[in-house]
């Protein structure tokens, strides 16, 4: 997540490799990071007021981080439909949770209680492996989600009230991968900087950003947002 001109990022991997990280976004210069713990694989994280929001794969654990800081302020339990963390971000009300299933869960940000969930379909399909989110607000106050699948190059668009994809962007050549890790280098991040309007996508194991503009969202997302 980008706020102020600085990113805010999570990594995974099991044996202490997992941290929450601070980054400057002109040099990708780690600026601060502490780790997640041994035990843990971190996945999707936002910023909710002063707080870091932090998910991990399958401990059904989340940490709540000081964003200046970083010092842990505190740990919660957390309940999806497979019992998994994978992408987090959120809208003006509720935070936006993923956990590689077709479900999108909106959650009440201070008890992390599920208030509701939509099922991600294209042209009537369910969208499996639902992975980094991203909500993104546009002039009118109404927002859309972007999302990350899972093995996949493509970043879907989702409609928040009924889980409906509007729109579809194709990464493939985008990406220029600089070295092959066997199937798992795949999209799997996506911050929006709104001072610039740029979206900055990464994917897993990759040693680059990558600074784009997606166009039309705003068109294409439909009537019923």
């Amino acid at each position: 997540e980008i706020e102020d001109g600085i990113m805010y990022e999570t990594t995974g991997l099991y044996g202490g490799r997992s941290s929450l990280r601070r980054i400057d976004m002109e040099t990708g210069q780690v600026l601060k990071a502490v780790p997640l713990g041994n035990e843990y694989f971190g996945e999707g994280m936002t910023i909710w007021g002063d707080n870091i929001i932090v998910l991990t794969w399958k401990k059904q654990t989340g940490f709540i981080f000081d964003k200046e800081t970083f010092e842990k302020k505190g740990t919660f339990p957390f309940e999806t439909e497979n019992g998994q963390g994978w992408g987090l971000t959120h809208d003006d009300k509720q935070l936006i949770v993923s956990d590689g299933t077709e479900y999108v869960f909106f959650w009440d940000p201070d008890t992390f209680e599920e208030q509701r969930r939509i099922k991600v379909t294209r042209n009537g399909r369910p969208v499996r492996k639902v992975n980094e989110l991203e909500y993104v607000k546009m002039d009118d106050g109404k927002g859309v989600i972007l999302a990350n699948i899972w093995y996949e190059d493509d970043i879907i668009a989702i409609n928040p009230k009924n889980g409906n994809v509007i729109a579809v962007y194709d990464m493939h050549e985008l990406l220029e991968k600089k070295d092959v890790y066997g199937g798992e280098d795949c999209l799997n991040g996506i911050a929006y900087d709104k001072a610039s309007g740029l979206m900055y996508l990464t994917g897993k194991l990759y040693g680059y950003y990558y600074k784009t503009r997606l166009e039309n969202i705003d068109e294409k997302r439909g009537h019923d947002l």
